[in-house]
């Protein structure tokens, strides 16, 4: 089936990039909004990047989740590790269970750093289920809204080309519409379920990363305040991305191999019996 699948792609390719690279007048209009800018790097701040990790494995309808949040440095030490959750029975919030986590990370991180770096969209906050988080998460960012701030590596909303026909999200376009430092002009957008503003922008540290989608509250961010933000992370980024939030995730991440590691020493799972060997 792979085979067949990538035979396909090869087949297809001209026809589905040929429909991306119609919108010419998108790419422009990203390269009109784009501001070249090679931040300088600055004295790096005491900076922490927040990361969750959630996961659950099942056997015969018995099931296992975890979920844990870490604040790491960017030289890959955990300043802070909420105590992870383990318990056996299905949890539909699983990934809500996780924001919690991350919530509750981000506070402790907020009182012993300058930056606060957080993984994932702010927007994602809004959207869940779970409103005592939801509202946890805005008193925690309310009058730190330079310091902590969200930072993705895709983003699939298409708010600003949207209107002109786009058929990708925004950052595909910014991602080709140029390959120097800079970043997009910051937009603020009225956060779902909430009379909140989130202020984006897209950003490039180096030339040639890959783009990160930068997230603060309010709708009071500034070029100057992106600009004074992007010194901070040129400091501490390799390869375009902070490395507080890449040693987070190395930290935190709970793998399907390690769920199943787990299991055993709960002896949750004990199948009796073997089948045949096919022949």
């Amino acid at each position: 089936m792979l085979n067949d699948l990538i035979r396909q792609a090869v087949a297809s390719k001209e026809r589905v990039v040929g429909s991306l690279d119609r919108c010419d007048a998108i790419l422009e209009e990203a390269r009109r909004r784009w501001t070249a800018h090679e931040a300088p790097r600055a004295a790096m701040p005491r900076t922490l990047g927040v990361d969750g990790s959630c996961n659950s494995i099942s056997y015969q309808g018995v099931e296992l989740w975890a979920a844990t949040a870490v604040a790491a440095t960017p030289d890959g030490r955990s300043e802070v590790t909420v105590r992870p959750r383990m318990e056996v029975g299905r949890n539909p919030s699983l990934h809500d269970t996780m924001r919690r986590m991350e919530a509750e990370a981000c506070a402790r991180a907020s009182e012993i750093a300058e930056v606060v770096l957080v993984d994932g969209s702010l927007r994602t906050v809004f959207i869940a289920d779970d409103e005592a988080a939801r509202n946890d998460v805005l008193r925690l960012i309310r009058g730190n809204e330079t310091r902590i701030i969200f930072v993705s590596k895709t983003s699939e909303v298409d708010f600003e080309f949207g209107e002109m026909g786009s058929v990708a999200g925004d950052m595909w376009y910014y991602g080709r519409a140029g390959r120097e430092p800079g970043y997009s002009r910051p937009l603020s957008k009225r956060a779902p379920r909430s009379s909140a503003q989130i202020t984006s922008t897209y950003a490039r540290v180096v030339r040639d990363a890959p783009l990160i989608k930068v997230e603060m509250l309010g709708g009071g961010i500034t070029e100057a305040d992106v600009r004074a933000l992007l010194a901070r992370l040129a400091a501490q980024c390799a390869g375009g991305y902070p490395q507080a939030l890449r040693q987070a995730h190395n930290l935190c991440t709970i793998t399907g191999e390690d769920m199943a590691r787990v299991v055993p020493f709960l002896g949750i799972i004990s199948p009796v019996g073997a089948r045949a060997v096919l022949q």
